[in-house]
């Protein structure tokens, strides 16, 4: 019981930065990113690397979303003996579209210290959007990520 009081502190100071001081919301975030990345290794390593997004990719998506977001992103993708997709154009555009506008959104709130002083969580979600614009531009091409260890046993 006191360790759930103590998940419900936590993400209080967490979510509502107006309850705590800047030293007890930096320690919290660290809690809760260090659990986001045990969470997103576990998800990778059982899921991503059965999935032709592959291990690295899928742990990307559980740190800069959250491991929810990566479990989906995994199982939508299709798995690694399954042919790889034909290149699409419209992939293409739609990652450099999103690459270009969260890249100025990246600059703006590295430019302006006091936008990110109201919300420093953003510029995670920024640099996952680059990233997912970033693997949407490699799967244009009809690339696979799966490294190639794991052979299917028929």
């Amino acid at each position: 019981m006191k360790s759930m009081f103590f998940l419900l502190v936590l993400a209080s100071y967490y979510f509502h930065p107006l309850l705590a001081n800047a030293e007890a919301q930096m320690q919290a975030a660290m809690v809760i990113l260090g659990i986001q990345v045990l969470i997103g290794l576990v998800i990778a390593h059982f899921l991503g690397r059965y999935r032709q997004m592959g291990f690295g990719w899928c742990l990307f998506f559980c740190i800069f979303f959250t491991p929810i977001v990566g479990f989906i992103a995994v199982m939508l993708n299709s798995k690694y003996y399954d042919p790889t997709p034909k290149p699409s154009s419209t992939k293409f555009y739609v990652g450099l579209v999103m690459v270009v506008l969260f890249s100025i959104g990246i600059i703006g709130f590295l430019s302006n210290p006091k936008i990110l002083s109201l919300n420093p969580n953003s510029i995670g979600l920024y640099i996952g959007f680059v990233g997912w614009g970033i693997y949407l531009i490699q799967r244009s091409y009809g690339v696979s990520f799966h490294d190639g260890q794991i052979t299917k046993v028929e």
